[in-house]
């Protein structure tokens, strides 16, 4: 009994926060609810005066907050357009991966879509960056065909064959583009034009037809696949 005694008198009673202070930080996570909920909720009516902050101030943000802070971050920066556009491009590179995703992601949201940038986010080795990068340029259309010229000339065949990948969506106005892949010099990228040829559709048949009767045992199988998919109802077109 008497030990009991003596622990309970030793116990250092626990620290509770002065109640003034607890009131501070409930403060301030209501109001960071409420602009999260502001931003995210409101057709983008009350970005205009986000953006008041300047574009400094929300690349510091995107640079150094917290996941939510980079969220809000890149919903003004995509809003604000071209002046926020060179520093998401730097951003695409430089910086952790969650910054770099931020950045594409931000530039994803523009409107209009700056095709320039996403061209680059599509030649990066960061396949995350590809795919985000490719599903802008697919919302886009056949007018994004030209963002498609640098992944295409990328050395990295992964590079190439997520490209022809992004232009199966695109078709038929790709083919032009899928034919630089079928010219390649690496039997990797040259079989992933070919089933891109089947993914866009009929347009595609007869270059898939002749690439059937080619010399290259590989294309020979690759076409007659591709040829098979179509009259068994494959495709997107």
């Amino acid at each position: 009994m008497e030990e009991l005694t003596t622990l309970s008198q030793d116990r250092k009673p626990a620290r509770v926060a002065p109640a003034g202070q607890r009131l501070y930080h409930s403060s301030v996570r209501f109001w960071a609810v409420v602009l999260a909920f502001l931003v995210f909720s409101c057709d983008g009516r009350f970005v205009p005066i986000l953006q008041e902050r300047g574009v400094d101030a929300w690349f510091r943000q995107l640079d150094e907050g917290d996941v939510y802070a980079r969220r809000r971050a890149t919903q003004v920066l995509s809003s604000m357009g071209a002046v926020a556009i060179p520093g998401l491009r730097a951003r695409l590179e430089s910086g952790e991966p969650g910054l770099r995703v931020h950045a594409v992601q931000a530039l994803a949201a523009m409107e209009p879509a700056p095709l320039d940038a996403l061209g680059e986010a599509l030649s990066s080795p960061h396949p995350q960056l590809r795919d985000e990068a490719g599903i802008a340029l697919v919302r886009v259309g056949a007018e994004s065909l030209p963002a498609f010229e640098s992944a295409l000339q990328t050395p990295d065949h992964n590079v190439r064959e997520d490209a022809l990948r992004v232009l199966s969506r695109l078709g038929p106005a790709a083919l032009p583009f899928v034919d630089r892949g079928l010219a390649d010099e690496d039997s990797r990228v040259q079989g992933t034009a070919v089933e891109t040829l089947s993914l866009i559709g009929e347009a595609g048949r007869s270059r898939l037809e002749n690439l059937a009767k080619s010399d290259d045992a590989g294309l020979r199988r690759a076409a007659r696949k591709g040829l098979q998919a179509l009259d068994d109802g494959g495709g997107r077109s």
